[in-house]
């Protein structure tokens, strides 16, 4: 029987403009597809998708619930369309309130909505809701940017007693630039429902903002993917959270003249040792094995995190080779030169998993994967294997 895997997507190309977001939500349900798994897609039906041109319908026997949040009904309206060329079919969770003529994070002034943390309620519960009126019980829910941030918590404890997500794991998939204030008064009152209490959510801040958010995810996902770059922080806090291995495909070169580039922009001048060893210190002290991808620029020159100390850098082998470094002409593994910094290989090319078109700016999936943050998770599965089987092992 076919595995089942639920998106809650925040962004789904083309209903939405096209974005890094929006594409992710619309390629990788594409692929798993294909690749024979069964799926259902969720996305808010946002106030700028033109449903005619959309061509979305509501579905009668899937709406007409009421979900009270704080103290108020509010009826949920489920829509469904299919994307063209394809095959993948998309609900779309709408209500009068919250989406049906509101823009998506931002209003029409740019002004961030002062209720985007109800509204993230009601989606996440009007997807709960809606998918076991489908009878339709998934192996696999993955998340996507923060109105999805929530689920984890609903699933894991309101929902805990429903069979239809009995045996559920949860992914979610963690972005920078998302929101930049208080997600609304009273949040957490907001966020009250069977299991979920005061109690419960003591120790996450009055004023609950993004931060707060990606943190309630981290808490009650089985797995996080660092789809951003802001990670220094998240590693001491997936440590004190019970992490034990941590992947990371992030990476930066200092230039000589002081700057550096890569995935983040620091200020010239700074240590990147310096930048990352704190967090990462304070997580390996606590028993946390850290996986660094290398770089993909076929030289020795260090980059971070894979550098610091306590960080295992992961290389790349080429495909079905146990001892050649990944090299194809123009790009492949970073090696080691006069420091060793490289400590683990692993097969990073031909890899059935996301990849990205450098002569489009645009991610795409397909099955010719290559590079280094490939190599990292492969190898930080090997270990957490290995954790399984020698709990009291140290790496």
């Amino acid at each position: 029987m076919a595995k089942k895997v639920l998106f809650i997507n925040q962004e789904i190309a083309p209903y939405v403009p096209e974005t890094g977001l929006s594409e992710k939500g619309r390629d990788l349900p594409h692929k798993i597809q294909e690749a024979g798994y069964e799926i259902r897609t969720f996305m808010p039906k946002w106030g700028n998708i033109n449903e005619r041109r959309g061509q979305l319908h509501e579905v009668i026997r899937l709406s007409g619930m009421n979900l009270i949040i704080d103290d108020t009904d509010h009826p949920l309206i489920i829509k469904v369309a299919s994307i063209p060329q394809t095959r993948l079919q998309v609900y779309f969770i709408d209500n009068d309130d919250y989406f049906m003529k509101r823009q998506m994070a931002l209003d029409e002034n740019g002004d961030e909505y002062t209720d985007n943390g109800e509204r993230a309620i009601f989606f996440a519960r009007g997807v709960l809701e809606t998918v076991k009126k489908l009878r339709w019980e998934p192996d696999i829910i993955h998340c996507q940017g923060w109105m999805g941030a929530i689920v984890p918590l609903f699933v894991k404890q309101a929902y805990q007693d429903e069979p239809t997500f009995a045996n559920t794991k949860i992914v979610t998939s963690l972005f920078d630039d998302e929101l930049k204030t208080c997600v609304g008064k009273d949040f957490k009152k907001s966020l009250a429902f069977k299991t979920v209490n005061d109690e419960l959510l003591k120790d996450y801040k009055t004023d609950f903002d993004f931060f707060e958010l990606q943190k309630l995810a981290i808490d009650y996902s089985d797995a996080i993917i660092q789809a951003g770059s802001e990670e220094t922080e998240a590693f001491k806090y997936a440590a004190d959270n019970g992490a034990k291995v941590i992947s990371t495909s992030l990476g930066q070169y200092p230039n000589t003249n002081g700057e550096s580039y890569g995935d983040i922009h620091f200020e010239k001048g700074l240590d990147l040792s310096t930048v990352f060893n704190t967090n990462i210190n304070y997580a390996y002290d606590k028993g946390v094995t850290i996986v660094a991808a290398t770089g993909n620029s076929r030289e020795t020159r260090l980059s971070y995190p894979a550098g610091c100390s306590n960080v295992i850098g992961a290389g790349g082998l080429n495909a079905g080779s146990q001892t050649q470094i990944w090299d194809n002409g123009y790009e492949g593994s970073n090696y080691n030169g006069n420091k060793v910094y490289v400590d683990v290989f692993a097969p990073s090319d031909g890899i059935y998993a996301p990849g990205y078109d450098t002569s489009t700016n645009k991610p795409t999936y397909w099955g010719d994967a290559k590079g280094t943050s490939f190599a990292a998770p492969l190898i930080a599965g090997a270990i957490a294997l290995y954790f399984q089987k020698y709990p009291n092992l140290y790496i």
